[in-house]
C-alpha cells in the first residue's frame, strides 16, 4: 500500500551535497569572525585601550604599547583567524 504524498519522508540530501554546503558554511563563518576579530577586537579595541590608557590616571607604557600592537596588527590577526575555517571549508566544499 503507498501512502499518499503528503505523508511520504522527504528525501535526504546525499553526502556530496551536505559536505559542500557545510564546506561553504565554514567558508562563511570563517570570513565573518575574521572580521570581527581583526576589526572589532583588534582595530578598534586597541585604538579604545590606548585612549583609555592616555586618559588615566597612572599611565603604563606597557598597555599603550600593547593596544598599538593591537592596532598594527589587526590585518593580519583577522587574516589568520579567517584561515583557520576557510581552509577547512574550502577543502570540504572542493574535495566534493
Amino acid at each position: 500500500m503507498k501512502l499518499p504524498r503528503s505523508l511520504r519522508l522527504p528525501k535526504l540530501p546525499n553526502k556530496k551535497d551536505f559536505l559542500c554546503t557545510l564546506g561553504l558554511l565554514l567558508m562563511i563563518v570563517g570570513v565573518c569572525f575574521g572580521v570581527y576579530v581583526g576589526v572589532w577586537l583588534c582595530f578598534i579595541g586597541g585604538i579604545v585601550q590606548v585612549i583609555t590608557e592616555i586618559k588615566a590616571e597612572e599611565i603604563v607604557p606597557l598597555n599603550i604599547g600593547f593596544g598599538i600592537f593591537r592596532v598594527v596588527a589587526a590585518g593580519f590577526i583577522g587574516v589568520m583567524t579567517a584561515f583557520f575555517a576557510v581552509i577547512p571549508g574550502y577543502i570540504l566544499y572542493k574535495e566534493n
